[in-house]
């Protein structure tokens, strides 16, 4: 019988074992170089100069209206300062922890605060758009809060703590808390909505009532968002206040008080989405997924705190949307095995149109992956979520890395493909020699302002191809990618999620849990993936060590090496033992490569994909402009050096 059309089909289609190498430096993938690319890339160099605080500090001033197709172009909009300022502190705070010495006086990270600080209320610490007045603060600002919170962890500079501070109690202060029975407390808000945009002037009181409690689909937005913040205030100050409301702001967006989830609450088995038009905020995919880091921390939390069954529903109810998420057997917009996730519920919602993927999401999902695995340590009903390792590698390796922009040959031909259509239609009575003149100078310009955004991620992209689905405003006839700088930080923090977990514990007991480079004081870990099964680990500080082997490699296949010489295996769990190895000793584990066949329905086409491991290596059909997943580099047995 053949399988339904919405069902993903895999096929391994040979297993390949190979001798090992035993070689301690290779030039596969580092997490930690990608983020350093961000870092010198779009977050130092995409922002304008903005003229100087009183104190005279300069300020940076990052774009949201990000074009990159038919030919880049950055704009500002009233949205920069509160939400990309915004976001990109939580960037700085992440590389802070990656790279602590070489941040020290970033003068990028310097002036992109002050500009933030800038557009900001003293007494609610809140940000407001900095191009209009009445200022309004949106109440989704959670995330800033939460990311302010990161930033002191790694600087210890109070005042970053303080202006958290007042941000969570103004969150609290325009919240509405009730008792619902078989609930508990809840904690929800009557003013928002406007695609998360929308919250309160500076001055105003609270709004205590309300004729939309769906906030136009966004309340989820709302609650969700301020719950990871007031988890990870309580985890720093231990206020016991702030992890109750914390807890009362999960339960509402838990528990959906509208009877289609129009208000975009997660339903207990995952899924999420309501039915009417004016509720289009609850079919928003980073709106949600955003929420889940903060699920999962405030679950961790909760159990540290003695709460157990609280903790684990809310880490539950994470792990559950991130399952539905990528489901097509029970999701008709289920995101690929590649990573790749809708920005909106299409189908579903009987949306007449194609979706692409917001690179926000991609940093969500990648960060969530991470923290449940986590959290499998948590408790011991929670052990089955490391299987969410081989997840985040297939995100990481997948669409995080396509999605990831930078001026490749292709992306460059198409962008002067683009600008001769262009200046054929402007300058129809030129001489041929001319019109080849301006396209040379718009070019080496273009050129210019492309290069001020790698590193971050696409804002709309679609699959398998960088080009999106909508229509240029640029040019309607020609191929377009309208990126939003919000998704910019995306890379950063997938790349942080996955360098983070790469090692793990201490010098008791030692992790290496994903199969990518890693340099730490524990040990050093050397990837040959996804070119031949083998991770190798010179020791340093670990007196124990554990090498975790992905889900799909057979446990009787594997092997274990010290210093070059078989051992025998020990297994805890998915896990090979190393007990007791010497400083500067090589740790080799080998497993056969499996080479599969992924079949999958994406938006009505059916795609066929070739993987090693964990990594998509070719896709068919290909994308049309700018083809993802040609990667021929990555489809051999040879260990790049």
């Amino acid at each position: 019988m053949n399988a339904a059309p919405s069902e993903r089909r895999l096929a391994t289609r040979a297993t390949v074992a190979y001798p090992p190498l035993f070689i301690q430096e290779t030039k596969t993938l580092d997490a930690a170089h990608i983020a350093r690319q961000c870092w010198k890339g779009y977050l130092s160099t995409q922002p304008d100069p903005w003229g100087m605080t009183f104190g005279k500090s300069p300020t940076l001033r990052f774009h949201f209206d990000n074009r990159l197709l038919p030919w880049p172009s950055l704009k500002h909009h009233s949205v920069d300062g509160f939400d990309n300022n915004a976001r990109n502190v939580g960037a700085h705070a992440l590389l802070h922890e990656m790279f602590p010495a070489a941040k020290q006086n970033d003068l990028a990270e310097a002036g992109q605060i002050a500009y933030l600080l800038g557009c900001t209320d003293p007494e609610s610490g809140f940000a407001y758009s900095p191009d209009k007045l009445p200022r309004e603060c949106p109440l989704g600002e959670g995330e800033l809060a939460r990311n302010l919170m990161l930033l002191y962890e790694q600087t210890h500079e109070r005042w970053l703590l303080d202006w958290a501070g007042k941000m969570v109690e103004t969150l609290r202060h325009y919240a509405i808390v009730c008792e619902r029975p078989g609930v508990g407390k809840v904690a929800a808000y009557c003013q928002g909505g406007a695609g998360g945009q929308g919250g309160f002037i500076v001055g105003e009181p609270p709004a205590r009532q309300t004729k939309d409690p769906t906030l136009g689909g966004w309340q989820h937005l709302y609650v969700g968002w301020a719950a990871g913040a007031f988890s990870k205030y309580y985890e720093l100050t231990g206020n016991k206040h702030d992890l109750d409301f914390a807890t009362a702001l999960a339960n509402r967006l838990c528990h959906s008080e509208d009877a289609y989830g129009d208000d975009g609450s997660f339903r207990s088995d995952g899924s999420f989405g309501g039915k009417r038009q004016e509720s289009s905020g609850s079919w928003h995919m980073h709106g949600h997924t955003h929420c889940l880091p903060g699920l999962v921390h405030l679950g961790g939390q909760l159990i540290k705190s003695g709460q157990r069954e609280a903790g684990l529903r809310f880490i539950t109810q994470a792990s559950r949307t991130m399952d539905w998420l990528y489901d097509p057997t029970r999701n008709p917009d289920a995101g690929s095995l590649t990573g790749w996730l809708g920005e909106w519920l299409i189908i579903a919602t009987g949306w007449n149109r194609k979706t692409d993927c917001e690179g926000c999401s991609l940093g969500d999902v990648a960060q969530t992956a991470c923290a449940l695995c986590a959290a499998s340590r948590l408790d011991p009903s929670l052990t089955s979520l490391a299987a969410f390792y081989d997840r985040a590698e297939q995100i990481y390796t997948g669409q995080i890395m396509e999605q990831m922009f930078r001026p490749t040959p292709r992306y460059l031909a198409v962008v002067k493909e683009c600008l001769a259509k262009r200046v054929d239609k402007e300058m129809t009575n030129a001489t041929p020699e001319l019109r080849a003149k301006v396209v040379e100078s718009r070019y080496r310009e273009a050129v210019k302002t492309a290069e001020r955004m790698i590193g971050q991620q696409l804002g709309a992209c679609g699959f398998p191809d960088w080009v999106n689905n909508l229509k240029s405003d640029l040019d309607p006839d020609l191929p377009g990618i309208h990126m939003q700088g919000c998704c910019a930080d995306a890379t950063i923090r997938a790349s942080h999620a996955v360098w983070s977990q790469i090692v793990t514990g201490d010098a008791d007991e030692t992790r290496v849990n994903l199969a990518f480079n890693r340099d730490s004081p524990l040990v050093e870990v050397v990837s040959c993936l996804p070119h031949r099964g083998e991770l190798n680990v010179l020791v340093k500080n670990a007196r124990r060590v554990l090498v975790r082997v992905p889900e799909w490699a057979q446990k009787s296949e594997v092997k274990a090496f010290v210093s070059k010489q078989p051992q025998p295996l020990r297994w805890e769990g998915s896990y090979v033992v190393f007990e007791k190895p010497e400083r500067n000793q090589l740790l080799t584990v080998t497993y056969p490569l499996r080479i599969a066949e992924v079949r999958e329905p994406i938006q009505g086409v059916e795609y066929t994909e070739r993987w090693r491991g964990n990594t998509i290596v070719h896709i068919e059909p290909p994308g049309k402009w700018i083809p993802m997943f040609e990667r021929s580099e990555l489809d051999t047995d040879t260990v790049p050096r």
